[in-house]
This record gives structure tokens, sequence and C-alpha cells, in this order.
């Protein structure tokens, strides 16, 4: 047998119905869920955010935005600058150890965002980023775990062409604070 879809969701800039309106590619990269697998978060690269999903009730859940605006919003990294595209570039998602945080590598830069997860999943937001740029440079960082004892980060690194992600690669292991 092969698997069947049960479940498509929109992602990114969604209206009242869940159909995308946002135009261009938001660049869906990775997706995680939390333990219980009833959310799921996807890096969205193109646009410097995160998409949170319900997927019991099987939609995208309204993060910080106005329920009277009429569309669904996700997280925002704040990587915008005035009147420019975002500089955040969202790769992968992992979580600590409690699941209180989610931790969100940039793909174009040494950058880790924290994800405040605590207040619950229309309340989610940015609440702080790691500039490893003494440590990596600038590379760009790619896949991340945390290790079972939810000490340390596990950051693989790229430095070249950000969009495909060739280049001299590394790992590195970080202590959290």
């Amino acid at each position: 047998d092969r698997p069947q879809p049960v479940l498509q969701i929109a992602i990114g800039k969604v209206d009242a119905e869940g159909g995308a309106i946002r135009n261009g590619n938001t660049g869906p990269t990775r997706v995680a869920t939390l333990g219980n697998a009833d959310m799921a978060f996807v890096t969205l690269k193109n646009v410097g955010g995160v998409a949170v999903v319900d997927l019991v009730s099987g939609v995208q859940v309204d993060v910080g935005g106005d329920p009277a605006d009429g569309f669904s919003n996700y997280i925002d990294l704040n990587g915008k600058t005035e009147g420019k595209k975002t500089t955040a570039r969202p790769f992968d998602i992992t979580f600590d150890k409690t699941n209180n945080f989610a931790l969100v590598s940039d793909a174009a830069s040494p950058r880790i965002y924290v994800i405040d997860l605590r207040k619950g999943p229309t309340q989610y937001t940015h609440i702080f980023t790691f500039d490893l740029s003494k440590t990596f440079g600038q590379k760009g960082l790619r896949e991340i775990a945390v290790t079972p004892d939810g000490d340390q980060m596990i950051i693989t690194a790229t430095e070249g062409v950000e969009k495909s992600g060739l280049g001299q690669g590394s790992i590195w292991a970080v202590t959290l604070p």
C-alpha cells in the first residue's frame, strides 16, 4: 500500500477559508512537530517566518495577527528592514528539551532565532536572536539539533552559495546558555 494524503493545509499568508493569498513563493524548507504531534512548525525561507499549523483542526494558526483582518499570519522573525525584503532566511527548526522554545537556523547568516512557545499558539513570538558570527564568520546555517541533555546545539554550516547550499561545510557544537 502507498501512503495516502489525509490533510493538505495552505501555509504562509492565508485567508479566512485557508487559501493562500500571498503572491510569490513562501519557500517552505523544514517542518517539525511538538511531542504530541498536534502542532507543526514550518520554516518559510522566502518570507522570513515560521508558519504554525494546527494538525487537529487542519488550519494555520493566526499568530499575533488581528482576527478581524481576514487572514492568518505566521511568526515574523523580525528580519525585515524598512521598505526592503526580509533579511531572515529561516532554514531548519527544532525545539529545546522542554518544548518551551523553538530554535530556527538562518540559511544566509550565522543566526539562530528563538521563539517562545509558552503563551500558546496565537501568542508564539520571536524573542531573541543568537548571533554566532564570532564563531561561524559569515557562514549560513543549515541543520540544527539539540543534544538529548539539552545542553548543546549541533549545527551544520556552509560557506558558499546560499540558495544551493554548496560550498565548504562544517559542523559545530555550541553550548546553550
